[in-house]
Order: C-alpha cells, then sequence, then structure tokens
C-alpha cells in the first residue's frame, strides 16, 4: 500500500514538473549540434559563386553563433578565395566569434591567410572592444599581417586610436604607413587631416596615393588647398586621385572644394580636366555652369563631351 502511494506521490510530481522542462526541452532540441555546423558548412562550400543562395545559408549559420567560429576560421585555409570571403562574411555578422578571431589572428604559428583573414572579418566586424588585440597585430614581426591590423583599427572609430596610428604614420615601415594613413581616413576625426598634411612632407611618394585617399575620406574643407596643390602634379594618378577627394569634399556642400574644381576645369590643359567634370557631375547645378562652358573650348573631343554631358544635365533640371 505504501509503495502504491509513493508512486502515485512520483506521477503526481512528474506532471507538475512536466511544464517547468518544457522549456528546456525546447531549448535543447533547438541548439544547434555539430551535425548542423557541419551540414551547413558543407552548403557554404556548395553555393559559392551563387551568391544568393550564400547568402541564405550565412543567414543560417549566424544564428548557431560562437560554436561556429573554429570551422568557419578552418575555412580560411581552403584554395576557393569565394569560400574565404563567405567565411569573412559570416564571422563579420557574430560578434560571439570575436575571440576566436583575435586568437586566430594573434597565433603566429597560424598561416598568413588564416591570419589576414581573420583580421578581415574583424575589420568588417569593427567591435570596438577589438582595439587592444589590433594593437598587437599592428606590431607582428610579420610585415604581411601588420597593415591588414592597422586598416582595421581605423575601423573601430575609436578617438583613442588616433596616436598610435600618428605614430605609425610617423615611423612605420612604407606599407605600414600607408595602411596608418587608410586608417586615419577611416577614423572619421578631423583631427587627423593635420597629421595627414603634414605627412605629405616627409613621406611624399611613401604613403602619398593613402594620404590623397584618406583626405577624401575625411572631406575636411580645410584640405583643399592641399589637394588642389596636388593636381598640378605631373603624376596622372594622383592628379585623378586629388581631383576625385576634392570632388568628395564639394559634395558636402563645401564652396572652397567646388571652386577649386572650377579653377581645374577651366585649365583644359591640366590633367585633371575631365576629371574634375566627371566629380563635380553627381551634384552639378547653374553654379558649375560658367566653368563647364569654359572647357567647351578644349581642343580634347573628350573635354567637351564631358562638358556637353554636364549641361545638358544641368539644362534639364
Amino acid at each position: 500500500m505504501r509503495s502504491c502511494c509513493q508512486r502515485t506521490e512520483k506521477r503526481k510530481m512528474s506532471v507538475r514538473l512536466f511544464p517547468l522542462l518544457l522549456p528546456l526541452l525546447a531549448l535543447s532540441c533547438s541548439s544547434p549540434q555539430a551535425g548542423d555546423i557541419d551540414k551547413r558548412i558543407s552548403e557554404l562550400r556548395d553555393t559559392t559563386g551563387n551568391v544568393q543562395e550564400t547568402d541564405r545559408v550565412i543567414s543560417e549559420i549566424v544564428p548557431i553563433g560562437e560554436s561556429a567560429g573554429p570551422k568557419l576560421i578552418e575555412l580560411f585555409e581552403d584554395d576557393d578565395q569565394l569560400l574565404n570571403e563567405a567565411a569573412v562574411e559570416a564571422l563579420s555578422r557574430m560578434p560571439s566569434t570575436r575571440t576566436h578571431l583575435e586568437t586566430a589572428m594573434l597565433d603566429t604559428r597560424a598561416s598568413i591567410r588564416t591570419r589576414t583573414h581573420s583580421i578581415l572579418a574583424l575589420d568588417r566586424m569593427a567591435h570596438r572592444d577589438t582595439f587592444e588585440a589590433l594593437l598587437v597585430a599592428s606590431k607582428d614581426p610579420d610585415a604581411r599581417v601588420r597593415p591588414y591590423a592597422i586598416r582595421a583599427i581605423g575601423a573601430l572609430k575609436r578617438p583613442d586610436s588616433l596616436d598610435p596610428l600618428a605614430e605609425i604614420l610617423r615611423s612605420g615601415t612604407k606599407d605600414d604607413a600607408a595602411a596608418a594613413a587608410i586608417a586615419l581616413g577611416r577614423l572619421g576625426d578631423t583631427r587627423a587631416t593635420a597629421l595627414l598634411v603634414d605627412a605629405l612632407t616627409f613621406r611624399p611618394h611613401e604613403a602619398k596615393y593613402a594620404i590623397i585617399t584618406a583626405l577624401g575620406s575625411l572631406r575636411d574643407p580645410t584640405s583643399v588647398a592641399t589637394l588642389e596643390s596636388l593636381t598640378a602634379s605631373d603624376r596622372a594618378q594622383e592628379v585623378v586621385m586629388a581631383v576625385d577627394s576634392l570632388g568628395r569634399i564639394a559634395a558636402t556642400g563645401d564652396p572652397g572644394a567646388r571652386d577649386a574644381l572650377h579653377r581645374i576645369i577651366r585649365d583644359t590643359s591640366s590633367l585633371g580636366c575631365l576629371d574634375a567634370i566627371q566629380a563635380i557631375k553627381p551634384f552639378a547645378d547653374e553654379a558649375d555652369v560658367p566653368a563647364l562652358k569654359s572647357a567647351l573650348n578644349s581642343n580634347s573631343a573628350h573635354i567637351r563631351s564631358a562638358a556637353n554631358e554636364v549641361l545638358g544635365l544641368i539644362a534639364k533640371e
């Protein structure tokens, strides 16, 4: 009789506990297992080259979270560059994998491919707490790793990264200095403008293109005079990049940058005339008409055609 009562009581307790166990059962059923991760990784391999399908698989991998990190990082060793890129994209959407990526980045025994692709994922993730690890990687003994880490620091947009990046710009190797210039442009802090302009005087060739690009990224009107002076160069690429940066500043509505583009357009013999017309095209209005009309007197059919095209767009507005 007593045993029967005990069994009855146990059944009652089981009934009372069952609703409380349901959430735990659901969680255990929905949590990803190793097989789920392997299946998704296999699908990812099969869908490279198909952007939509790859993105679908990535969206299914992301909820798996931190446990998928090591297996995705292993894909960096694959020779398929599209698969490498898919792994970078998936990891960049999973902040929980940050520690795995930092470990792979700093592991000097890992391949350069794994280390640099781990940095690319961290770069895209742009998690502010990655700063210290990236700072360590920016001083890595391997020159192939450092530029990736330096550029990624700029993506974090942390004000305290200005000084270490400035130091690399001043005293780093050619490739490191160029990476620091790009990082300063990505930082979005106009305090970097003076540093970049000054660097043109002591790193005139080593990091010049990167510096010009960074000045365009910052869109700081105080750099207009410097950029305009660079359009007098006899190096076509330098002129093109300086005009492009002026165009990016002018697009913000800065009148100084726009006037600089007008002066370049009026000098139809300059290397930057055609590029200045193209730079003005996206936001051209009546204020640009006099400079564009002067370009119609150019000896270059390409310049005349470009000026006519932009004048036609203005007339339609």
